[in-house]
């Protein structure tokens, strides 16, 4: 099956997703997506709702359901809220661009499917208690 971009849903924010075969990638103004080198990315707090909004689209993709079988490990990560986001390490590669694309106001990530139930869980935990 090949990937393709999803229509976003007016409850996704300012996300959108392109689901792959065994993964999706989370696209944003950089306002709202932040990447940094090693793995790592984060959003702010108000924004999470919008997130769950893009991981619901996702799940309701076909590609979804049809690259769980084949799950794996799941390397080291942490999720954590600081400074008014949600930061997120080791799950998640982040596109950073080269020098050509350095002040490009889009930024990407790639998440695989596998991960992003993990990922939904450990978001709630932390940001529990919060507006967000």
């Amino acid at each position: 099956m090949m990937g393709g971009c999803l229509e976003p849903t007016p409850q996704m924010g300012p996300f959108a997703v392109e689901v792959r075969r065994e993964s999706f990638y989370l696209g944003c103004h950089r306002d709202h997506l932040a990447i940094a080198p090693d793995r790592e990315w984060s959003i702010p707090l108000d924004q999470v709702p919008a997130l769950f909004a893009a991981f619901a689209q996702v799940r309701a993709h076909p590609s979804y359901n049809a690259a769980l079988p084949g799950a794996g490990d799941t390397p080291w990560y942490q999720v954590e809220r600081r400074e008014g986001r949600v930061h997120v390490l080791g799950l998640g590669h982040a596109y950073l661009g080269d020098t050509s694309t350095r002040d490009w106001p889009y930024k990407t990530v790639e998440v695989k499917y596998r991960h992003m139930q993990l990922l939904q869980d450990e978001i709630t935990h932390i940001t529990a208690g919060t507006s967000a």
